[in-house]
């Protein structure tokens, strides 16, 4: 039928087009709201501190994208990642993390694979244990999938991110949702901390511009927080045993409670900033504690000049693994392509013959695209 395999070919690129204006409209908000919070508009992030910074150490404008900055490339590559940070996140806090379905799934597996092992080991029937070795086999080879999956999901930036932050890797999948909210914001705190580290802004003014990131990326809002409560020896007074006292110091209110064995019971809130989709609060003394938690003070993208050396050590090393056959390739298809080799433990003519293949499916991918 090649009318409908053309209007197949028609029709994908509207639906791809129309999915990527949304995308475009999504990044262009985040981007003024951003800016507007910069500009001090917005919610309580520690602006002035933060602004009086990024001033000092002239990263402001930076930030801003304004005067020689509107169109440099580095802001454009900046604001990309932290809004595909964002987008990932809100993908996966609306539904489970993806970490959990694939848990759930090897658990159904193994339990399927206890129930063959035992009747296997009950049949007699020669020909009909080998059928449940296949089906054994087949589910063991499911597994490995499932594994693979754990393993290779793909990010955008995720080699990006692997070759600047190689002693602090991503963690491509949260097993709680719980997880998601550190997770991205040591993401973020790597972009920032990558593209502001020549102007050498503090590790809490990161945390700050992270605050600011979730508030654009309508990540965040106010809302009724629960707050720990402790007994404070005092005055007994009508029977009381002592005080409670609110560990935050705003004003509490009470919050109606279920009702257990006939008594109606009161949870204490405070009114502050929490994530919408996880309902974790939002302080900039939290983020920046999960940052130093992450290593990200430590890491060696942290300072320039250490990154780089450790950077044309690792190309130097992936260039001796490689050999020749490995001159054509780029710094990162190099870097990448080493740890493959070196893992599998190839001999150079192994190397020269996967280098050739993988060019051969480069071009003829190209000449495809090019017609």
């Amino acid at each position: 039928m090649p009318h409908a395999r053309l209007a197949r070919l028609r029709n994908a690129p509207e639906k791809q087009t129309g999915a990527i204006r949304n995308e475009q409209l999504e990044y262009d908000a985040f981007l003024a709201k951003w800016r507007n919070g910069l500009n001090g508009r917005g919610m309580e992030w520690e602006g002035r501190l933060a602004v009086a910074e990024l001033k000092r150490n002239d990263a402001f404008e930076f930030l801003l994208s304004d005067g020689k900055w509107a169109h440099n490339r580095q802001t454009q590559h900046l604001f990309r990642k932290m809004f595909h940070e964002i987008k990932v996140y809100r993908e996966e806090a609306q539904g489970r993390p993806t970490k959990q379905h694939i848990d759930e799934v090897e658990n159904k597996l193994i339990a399927i694979a206890e129930k063959i092992q035992k009747e296997m080991d009950q049949e007699s029937i020669p020909n009909l244990k080998r059928v449940y070795e296949r089906v054994l086999v087949n589910i063991r080879g499911q597994r490995g999938r499932l594994h693979a999956i754990r393993i290779l999901t793909p990010k955008k930036f995720g080699f990006w991110v692997e070759m600047i932050w190689r002693d602090l890797p991503s963690r491509n999948m949260a097993a709680r949702t719980i997880e998601l909210d550190t997770r991205l914001q040591v993401e973020l705190g790597k972009v920032l901390i990558f593209y502001l580290r020549e102007k050498k802004v503090s590790l809490l003014t990161i945390a700050r511009l992270i605050l600011l990131a979730y508030w654009a990326g309508d990540l965040s809002g106010l809302g009724e927080i629960p707050v720990k409560v402790y007994k404070k020896k005092g005055k007994k007074e009508e029977g009381e045993e002592g005080t409670e006292v609110s560990e935050v110091p705003q004003e509490v209110s009470q919050q109606e409670g279920r009702e257990e064995k006939g008594t109606a019971t009161s949870t204490p809130t405070v009114t502050a900033t929490k994530a919408i989709f996880t309902g974790r609060p939002l302080k900039v003394r939290n983020i920046h504690d999960n940052l130093r938690e992450a290593g990200l003070h430590r890491a060696a993208a942290f300072d320039p000049k250490k990154a780089d050396r450790l950077l044309m050590a690792e190309v130097k090393q992936a260039r001796r693994i490689l050999g020749r056959a490995g001159s054509g390739l780029g710094i990162l298809p190099q870097l990448s392509l080493s740890k493959f080799v070196k893992a599998r433990g190839l001999t150079q003519p192994q190397v020269a013959v996967l280098i050739r293949t993988m060019l051969t499916a480069q071009r003829a991918t190209n000449s495809e695209s090019d017609e």
